[in-house]
């Protein structure tokens, strides 16, 4: 403008130049940095009928303090708290969108999360072509957030049951009592990189025992987890005499 000149330019430049207020916002709204910022997470859903699922930091670790007071699986709070860190919108409303459209008058989830002292509430609405209408509480933000985004806060409480078996160091377990029924292996460890067995032979490295055997087994006891509950009794799932007995010290 004010040269006496006409020009073309690309498509492509054209398009980033021509933008809209709601592409200059920041997708990332709720501006979580570290997973440490999070210190508290409150869902309401369908699945919480008894009350809103409520965890707290408590210095290393999440508790679950409402519905029922209990340890949680850690690895599902910090998918909350990962979900929560990486929550990006996917497209920004030009304005309020109705009720009737979005469902946020009845939120079907509201999540709310203290970050770095401060509350934020997030309603989740309807959802349509893997889009859902949501909401930042006291604020004129309006948007909507992939389907995949609202599924990591779509939980019931029994998914964050905890599903550690033991998760002891493997260098503290001292020695293994394996029963099969019609044998029992007796191995104790020797120091941090050996083992012995003691029964039904006694063999050393060196003389026929492979160590690997024995560290693969204190190792699973780090990392065994439980892979589902079941309500059935210990007769109904043969172990009122079991087959095989693990025993740790």
């Amino acid at each position: 403008k004010g040269r006496a000149e006409y020009m073309t330019i690309t498509e492509f430049s054209k398009k980033n130049m021509l933008k809209v207020l709601s592409e200059f916002r920041d997708k990332n709204i709720l501006d979580v940095q570290k997973d440490e910022e999070v210190t508290r997470i409150e869902i309401t859903n369908e699945h919480t009928a008894k009350g809103p699922m409520v965890f707290e930091r408590q210095g290393e670790k999440w508790m679950m303090t409402a519905p029922a007071a209990m340890m949680p699986s850690q690895k599902e709070v910090k998918n909350l708290v990962s979900g929560l860190r990486h929550f990006r919108v996917t497209e920004f409303e030009a304005s309020v969108p109705p009720a009737a459209e979005s469902g946020l008058d009845k939120a079907k989830i509201t999540v709310k999360a203290m970050v770095r002292g401060q509350e934020r509430t997030i309603l989740f609405g309807n959802e349509r072509d893997s889009k859902v209408s949501s909401h930042l509480v006291g604020t004129s933000l309006y948007f909507k957030i992939g389907s995949w985004t609202k599924n990591k806060f779509d939980k019931k409480p029994g998914d964050f049951r905890n599903k550690e078996v033991v998760a002891v160091d493997p260098l503290k377990v001292k020695a293994l009592k394996l029963e099969h029924g019609t044998e029992t292996v007796l191995l104790s460890r020797v120091d941090a990189h050996h083992w012995k067995m003691d029964a039904p032979e006694q063999v050393s490295v060196g003389k026929g025992l492979d160590e690997k055997a024995s560290a693969g087994i204190a190792n699973t006891l780090k990392s065994l987890e439980v892979k589902g509950f079941t309500s059935k009794k210990a007769a109904d799932v043969g172990l009122a005499k079991p087959a095989f007995t693990l025993t740790a010290t």
